[in-house]
């Protein structure tokens, strides 16, 4: 009776062994169900939109080195072939956006969704800027611009130059030669001021060297009706 006392307890002791091990089997299979579904969200949700946040800023700062070549560009060709890249690189951000804001779309709290919001509105803003910079890149050129002012502006201004100086010959009155001195000057400065217009990259100073030049213009035509 003792044996089968003893049996009987080792066989109870058996299975609340084994009914353990079966609830910690079951907990642990619950366990690794949950961390596989973490897993699987971690890799077709966070690090996808990690990977198209990504591209989205590749894309942006391919768009503005695009539009930083196009307003530097030798040539006109040169300054519409940047453009349209960064036009191209911009749709391209986009498209990008379109895909981040869709898969936030599902499961976004309220901080991603604010920041979804405020990123679109700060790419509409950029690609108005964008825009209005590239349509005045390639209009003309910086360097194109000083061609112009070196093969069109400066021979005018010699040959001005050139009669004003064969009419202070021909003049007899002091006073004349005075005033004509004066606007020999003034014609004389016109053409510097256009070309460091051109090479000034401050908007103050070229709004300074523009009212410069209206003055300096008026002068001279005030001056020419006075001979």
């Amino acid at each position: 009776m003792r044996n089968l006392r003893l049996a009987s307890k080792m066989l109870v002791l058996t299975i609340i062994l084994i009914s353990t091990l079966l609830v910690v089997a079951l907990v642990a299979l619950n366990r690794m169900a949950a961390v596989n579904a973490q897993v699987k969200n971690l890799v077709e949700q966070t690090l996808r939109k990690k990977s198209t946040a990504t591209q989205l800023q590749i894309g942006l700062l391919s768009s503005v080195r695009a539009q930083k070549n196009a307003i530097l560009a030798p040539d006109d060709a040169k300054s519409i072939e940047y453009a349209n890249l960064s036009r191209k690189d911009y749709d391209g951000v986009r498209t990008q956006y379109d895909k981040l804001r869709e898969g936030l779309s599902a499961n976004a709290n309220e901080r991603q969704s604010t920041v979804i919001e405020r990123l679109g509105r700060d790419l509409e803003a950029f690609q108005k800027v964008n825009q209005e910079t590239l349509d005045l890149s390639v209009l003309n050129t910086t360097i194109k611009g000083r061609e112009v002012i070196i093969n069109s502006v400066v021979p005018d201004v010699l040959s001005l130059l050139e009669r004003l100086q064969e009419w202070g010959k021909k003049s007899t009155q002091e006073s004349d030669h005075g005033a004509l001195f004066d606007l020999i000057g003034q014609v004389e400065t016109i053409p510097q001021l256009a070309l460091a217009h051109f090479a000034s990259m401050s908007l103050e100073d070229m709004t300074s060297i523009e009212t410069d030049t209206t003055s300096r213009l008026a002068q001279i035509q005030q001056g020419l009706a006075a001979l």
